[in-house]
């Protein structure tokens, strides 16, 4: 575990068993409604800072009733897309650097554990080319966006540092 931030090189993958039927149609491919295999996770606590950043198949997270995020919205999100272009078919993110700099910088004003961005610009580089194929489920050119978001689990009631 690290104290100042997560590295993308010990990242784990646990991969799904069985990956998801896509949709055929874009009009299955709704924003917002439809989730990739995996999803990118990484735990902070106040003891041993930083954990190893983890690939896991797409589920739910287990959360305290009383974890912080859910009394006082102690969070912070944002979102990077992913398409292909489509005269290299190299994937390209649209504004990843403002994107995941006003993440880092909205985490520090709200006090959140800090981290490096371009070490979780990398675990999400990792798992865009795991779930890639979703980006081509139909003729036209599909998005693959990544929500980000950081969230206060602590345990108790009370707004403090997490």
């Amino acid at each position: 575990m690290r104290k100042d931030s997560f590295v993308a090189t010990e990242l784990e993958v646990n991969e799904v068993d069985v990956r998801k039927i896509k949709p055929m149609t874009k009009e299955e491919l709704r924003f917002g409604s439809l989730f990739t295999d995996h999803m990118l996770s990484v735990d902070w606590t106040k003891d041993g800072g930083w954990k190893s950043p983890q690939i896991l198949p797409y589920g739910p997270i287990e959360l305290a009733t009383s974890a912080t995020v859910m009394h006082y919205g102690i969070s912070v999100h944002d979102g990077i897309s992913v398409v292909q272009n489509a005269n290299t078919n190299k994937l390209q993110a649209f504004r990843a650097k403002e994107h995941m700099n006003s993440f880092v910088k909205s985490s520090t004003h709200l006090d959140m554990p800090t981290f490096d961005g371009k070490e979780l610009m990398d675990c999400i580089k990792s798992l865009v080319k795991l779930d890639e194929e979703w980006l081509n489920v139909t003729s036209e050119g599909d998005q693959f966006y990544t929500r980000m978001v950081h969230f206060s689990t602590d345990s108790t009631l009370g707004v403090r540092t997490p």
